[in-house]
């Protein structure tokens, strides 16, 4: 599988969901990757979406770029505190955690 890429703007239906794009998901071969996501918030005001396997593949590149044990161990909390599962639902869709859309003022 590769990256996915590409910015997506999108809105948000009455129960806080949005669809995730087709061309994402077809560039996901397996289909158990195709049942859940981590979604990450990052430094600027966005939204990240990894495959589970992309988002471990992203961090333990981010932790082979640290020097030291300490740095590991700070790269683990951070990608934890700044990352959901979110599973996909039967029409593609994911619902954004609360906490998320409060952070980025999105309604």
């Amino acid at each position: 599988m590769g990256i996915f890429t590409g910015e997506y703007a999108h809105k948000l239906d009455a129960k806080n969901r949005v669809f995730v794009p087709r061309r994402l998901l077809e560039q996901i071969d397996d289909p158990n990757e195709r049942k859940q996501f981590q979604i990450v918030r990052t430094d600027e005001p966005c939204l990240t979406l990894f495959s589970d396997s992309g988002f471990i593949r992203h961090v333990r590149g981010v932790q082979a770029a640290q020097r030291t044990l300490a740095e590991r161990r700070r790269v683990n909390r951070r990608a934890g505190a700044k990352a959901q599962p979110v599973p996909l639902d039967a029409q593609g869709r994911i619902t954004l955690p609360d906490e998320f859309r409060a952070e980025l003022g999105l309604g």
